[in-house]
C-alpha cells in the first residue's frame, strides 16, 4: 500500500522502501524566517533560540537557519542549552529564567515550537521581564490553543501545512497511477 508520511526531516537517508514518500517542512527556512521577523521589527541588543532539550533534528535545523540569518548581520545570537532537563519542568523553567536574565535587553527569542515558547513566557514572568519592552517571543506551528490563550498572546510562524498536504496527495496519486514508481522511497521537502 502506498504511504505518504508527513514527518520531521530524517537525520539520515531513510531506508529504501518501495511504497513510502516522506514529506517535511524546510526547517532551516523556518529558522531563517524567525530571525528575519525579528530583524524587521526593530533594534534588539540580543537574540536567543530555545530548542528542545532533547536534540530533535527539526530543532537542530531550525536553530541552524535562525543562527545563519543572524550571523549575516553580525547580531548577538545565544542558544539556551540544558540537555539534562525535561522541557517545561520546574528546573527547566528556573534555568530558562536565569538564561533570560543574562541576555542583553531588549532581546528577541525564538522557540523551536509553540509549546516551548510558552515555557519561555513562563520564565519571563518568573524573571519579571516585561513583554514587549524587555523581551519578544515567537514560536512555530501556530497552535491556536497555545497562541490564543497565552498572556500575552503568542506570535507564531505558520508552516505551510496545506501545501504539504497537497504534495502528499500528489505523491500518492503518482504512486497509484504508476506502480513501477514504487521502487524507491522518496523524501519531499515542503516550502
Amino acid at each position: 500500500i502506498p504511504v505518504a508520511l508527513s514527518t520531521s526531516p530524517p537525520a539520515c537517508e531513510p531506508p529504501v522502501r518501495r511504497n513510502i514518500v516522506l514529506l517535511h517542512n524546510d526547517e532551516v527556512a523556518i529558522g531563517r524566517q524567525g530571525a528575519q521577523h525579528f530583524l524587521s521589527r526593530g533594534q534588539f541588543r540580543s537574540f536567543g533560540f530555545v530548542p528542545t532539550n532533547v536534540p530533535y533534528y527539526c530543532s537542530i535545523l531550525r536553530h541552524e537557519g535562525f543562527d545563519a540569518r543572524l550571523h549575516e548581520t553580525a547580531a548577538n545570537a545565544f542558544k539556551y542549552l540544558q540537555p539534562s532537563l525535561k522541557d517545561g519542568s520546574p528546573e527547566d523553567i528556573n534555568a530558562l529564567t536565569d538564561w533570560l536574565k543574562q541576555l542583553p535587553k531588549p532581546t528577541a527569542v525564538m522557540a523551536v515550537h509553540d509549546l516551548r515558547a510558552t515555557h519561555v513566557l513562563d520564565a519571563a514572568r518568573e524573571s519579571g521581564l516585561k513583554i514587549p519592552d524587555d523581551l519578544v517571543v515567537i514560536g512555530v506551528d501556530n497552535d491556536e490553543l497555545l497562541c490564543d490563550f497565552t498572556e500575552p498572546q503568542l506570535t507564531s510562524i505558520f508552516p505551510d501545512h496545506v501545501y504539504e498536504g497537497e504534495l502528499a496527495a500528489r505523491e500518492l496519486r503518482r504512486m497509484l497511477s504508476r506502480p513501477d514508481s514504487w521502487k524507491h522511497s522518496k523524501t519531499v521537502r515542503s516550502r
